[in-house]
């Protein structure tokens, strides 16, 4: 199961114990923010990774959720049914395979995911000669063990290039040398995953952000990396106007890991850093609510996953200079 899989039962388990419930009070007043960061976890890992169908659904759930927070409306089992029901439905799959797919497609790949199929994207090259008898070929050796959901052919280079999208429960799976196979939601380098954040945040707010990134051979879990995430897409947000830079660094300090995520941005108000109000649950800055950020859960994540593993996070931040925030987790706990 990937990351984002199991992130995804945890809510929807979350869910359905909040359904459960028939109590208020601090008890249910507990559940709703912790399915809350949960939520907004989903979402910018979604954005990071690509998977815009799937950011869109947890920022309707986290819309309802703020509701049921705010008081504006009460539990409605069926609102949350249909909610869970979006998130369930919703392919983990990035929008340049997802365009491409045809509703029957989508409906055949959502029925074999539900039946324990995994999802691999096979691609191959052919002669323009006899090309048909070998993606025949192919295709046979495929649909003994699973289940072919689109082929996508393309001429390059002299070269009948095949893109083909395929489900199977088989374990073993053996092919032709000249054909690649690769899960499509693989364990994603999460390094990686935090720059891609950065960069698809940045593009959709129109800001010319250059990023740096140091110590990237320490290894992150992802819980930590989601925390990264929203560092440095509060950064993006609220710290740099229109162009800055972004830099995250990791560092083994005897028996402590230390990530920090610096901009040279606008920096925070000393008013506001010593009040401590910052990482409150529901503060905010920004003007109105988007996919992005708005509702000041971001840094009540980062607090809350960072606190869970016995460690802190420092601030340090002077007017039109900039910000840093600093993790610092105790090794044993990473």
């Amino acid at each position: 199961m990937s990351d984002l899989e199991d992130k995804l039962e945890q809510i929807k388990t979350a869910l359905a114990e909040l359904r459960a419930s028939t109590a208020d009070g601090p008890a249910t007043r507990k559940q709703l923010d912790a399915l809350f960061r949960q939520v907004h976890n989903v979402k910018a890992v979604a954005a990071a990774d690509g998977l815009t169908d799937l950011s869109r659904a947890a920022h309707e759930l986290e819309n309802l959720l703020h509701s049921l927070r705010t008081g504006e409306s009460t539990p409605d089992n069926h609102v949350l049914q249909q909610l869970v029901g979006a998130l369930s439905e919703t392919l983990l799959l990035p929008d340049e395979i997802s365009s491409s797919l045809k509703t029957e497609e989508k409906h055949t790949l959502k029925q074999a995911l539900r039946e324990g199929a995994k999802l691999f994207l096979v691609q191959t090259s052919f002669d323009p000669s006899d090309f048909d008898q070998q993606f025949q070929n192919l295709k046979a050796i495929l649909t003994r063990d699973g289940e072919v959901i689109s082929v996508a052919p393309k001429v390059e280079n002299d070269k009948i290039n095949f893109r083909i999208l395929y489900a199977t429960r088989s374990q073993n799976l053996q092919l032709a040398p000249n054909v690649s196979i690769e899960p499509i939601v693989p364990k994603a380098n999460l390094w990686n995953r935090i720059l891609r954040a950065g960069k698809s945040t940045a593009a959709s707010l129109g800001k010319d952000i250059n990023f740096n990134l140091h110590g990237t051979d320490i290894s992150l879990d992802d819980a930590i990396a989601d925390c990264l995430i929203h560092l440095v897409r509060n950064a993006i947000h609220h710290g740099i106007e229109s162009r800055g830079t972004i830099t995250i660094a990791a560092t083994n300090d005897k028996d402590q890991l230390k990530i920090s995520v610096t901009d040279d941005g606008r920096g925070i108000d000393p008013q506001i850093l010593a009040s401590g109000i910052i990482f409150q649950p529901g503060y905010s800055t920004a003007s109105e609510v988007s996919e992005i950020s708005g509702r000041g859960v971001g840094l009540d994540v980062v607090k809350t996953t960072v606190e869970q593993r016995s460690g802190s996070v420092q601030i340090q931040s002077e007017l039109n200079r900039g910000s840093t925030f600093t993790i610092t987790i105790p090794k044993r706990s990473v």
